[in-house]
């Protein structure tokens, strides 16, 4: 890529040991897009603060990725095995209603209105403070992944769970994480959800 006059750009380049490296290439180099160039890549090999906040969001990021490609491939696979096996009629919907939530730390709890649509699930939420927003996401082979998009902040953080059955008694519960690193808070917890029954939605 050739850069115009007016152009910088940070050059990102490993090494056979890992090793990052960063360099500026520059057709601006006394101007402003070179100058700001220059001041990110110190700040990238300069401040180890920076450059954990990066490794978090990149091994998120990979972690995402990984679990969406996961749960395409359960979905695939439960679709053929049901096609070979002449399928075996709707599954009972343990997801769709209200469920009573609690985030750790900091027991923060509210309530989630949730719908089940074949593996896809889509929601709504209300936490103590008067945090709400929508929850959307899927559950395959039992295990769920939530994303929490909420109404002031976006998307602010990931829920994977699994879904517990014990008689009457149906949760979800597992680990959260932060879409979002903020200064004081928490990036990382546990949560669970208890399904409500019909007579108490």
């Amino acid at each position: 890529m050739e850069l115009k006059e007016n152009q910088s750009a940070l050059i990102l380049e490993s090494d056979e040991n890992g090793a990052i490296s960063v360099n500026v290439a520059s057709g601006d180099h006394d101007g402003l897009t070179g100058a700001l160039c220059e001041v990110i890549a110190n700040k990238l090999m300069s401040d180890e603060q920076f450059q954990q906040e990066l490794m978090d969001m990149l091994e998120m990021q990979q972690l995402r990725q990984s679990t969406i490609v996961r749960e395409n491939l359960m979905a695939v696979t439960q679709a053929e095995l049901r096609r070979l096996t002449g399928g075996s009629g709707p599954s009972r919907d343990l997801i769709s209603g209200a469920w009573q939530l609690v985030m750790e730390p900091g027991g923060h709890s509210g309530l989630m209105n949730l719908t089940l649509d074949g593996t896809l699930i889509q929601g709504t939420y209300e936490l103590e403070g008067g945090w709400t927003g929508s929850m959307r996401g899927t559950l395959v082979g039992g295990r769920a992944r939530l994303e929490r998009i909420d109404s002031q902040m976006g998307f602010v953080a990931i829920f994977y769970g699994a879904l517990r059955v014990e008689g009457d008694d149906v949760r979800l519960e597992g680990k959260w994480e932060a879409t979002q690193l903020a200064t004081g808070m928490p990036s990382a917890g546990g949560w669970v959800a208890q399904r409500l029954d019909k007579d108490t939605e």
